[in-house]
């Protein structure tokens, strides 16, 4: 099917051209979240076995949150075909970037972290 077809038939639908780019979004963000719940996981195991770094913790539940709302706007924007959807696919995208960001700040603080417990008599096994 050419472009011009395929255009053709999800305007019939009443889908735009920028839907698509939405539903990428949110798997972007999907993506992301998962990895935030994980990265939660990761701190909480560490936390329990030595030292501990509530504030890590916190970050990730704040971006997990934010993660939570951007889903939340894709898909309000997406039943509405909102005229500024542009504007509102560029904005989403900067959020899950700046998200994606944090997630490796995590990552960063899980090896240190690691690398303090490690330092400080060993791995512990149970982890």
């Amino acid at each position: 099917m050419e472009v011009a077809e395929l255009e053709a038939v999800l305007k019939s639908r009443g889908v735009s051209g920028l839907t698509p780019m939405l539903e990428g979004e949110r798997r972007r963000a999907d993506l992301a979240e998962a990895e935030v719940r994980r990265l939660k996981e990761e701190i909480r195991r560490i936390q329990e076995y030595g030292g501990g770094n509530y504030a890590m913790t916190r970050r990730a539940e704040a971006a997990e949150e934010e993660l939570r709302r951007l889903k939340r706007e894709i898909t309000r924007y997406q039943r509405s075909e909102s005229p500024d959807l542009a504007s509102a696919l560029e904005s989403e995208h900067r959020r899950a970037e700046k998200l994606e960001r944090e997630v490796a700040r995590m990552m960063d603080e899980i090896h240190r972290l690691r690398g303090t417990h490690s330092g400080a008599g060993g791995e512990n096994p149970r982890a």
